[in-house]
């Protein structure tokens, strides 16, 4: 997965159980970089439980805005994960989890997620964020007349870094097919 804005996802999930922005469960192996998820529910969850393909799984670069505090608790969720910190992500996890975080397995509110509420606004275009007052946080629940494109000065520009390519092809990847 990469390059995805996902917005307001995941209205449905209950915390420290299953799903998320974007979920690798039991043998998943893949990539996911440059994404960018606005006020999801969960963020993105690698799965130790049965556990993920995590020798062939490779992420970072990915985006976590939160307009309140019970969003940003759960950029990394707890409850049978062990979905590692990157330091290309933004916010830098460490502007919110301690040093002994221990990501293999976090309990229910292993951080507090205080300094990264509203931190770094993408500046969309033309989608409101934070959240205006009066609205609940997942009352917007299509794209509408929204543009997700970045303003120039977004914190988000220019920051998308390219995956490095797998070393071999997934079985689940389709070959090429050549033009005669």
């Amino acid at each position: 997965m990469y390059n995805s804005t996902f917005v307001n996802g995941g209205v449905q999930i209950v915390a420290g159980a299953r799903a998320g922005g974007i979920n690798f469960e039991q043998g998943a192996r893949g990539a996911f970089y440059n994404n960018a998820f606005i006020n999801c529910r969960v963020g993105y969850r690698v799965v130790n439980n049965p556990v993920a393909d995590t020798a062939n799984l490779t992420y970072g670069n990915n985006y976590q805005w939160a307009d309140s505090l019970v969003i940003a608790n759960q950029f990394f969720t707890f409850g049978g994960v062990c979905t590692k910190p990157q330091p290309t992500d933004i916010p830098n996890p460490s502007l919110y989890l301690p040093a002994n975080f221990y990501y293999p397995n976090p309990p229910a509110n292993a951080y507090d997620g205080t300094p990264v509420v509203q931190y770094a606004n993408p500046m969309f275009v033309n989608y409101p964020l934070p959240v205006p007052g009066g609205l609940p946080l997942f009352s917007i629940t299509a794209i509408g007349n929204y543009d997700f494109h970045l303003q120039p000065k977004s914190p988000s520009s220019a920051k998308a870094t390219p995956p490095s390519p797998p070393s071999s092809p997934s079985p689940s990847t389709p070959s090429t097919a050549r033009r005669k």
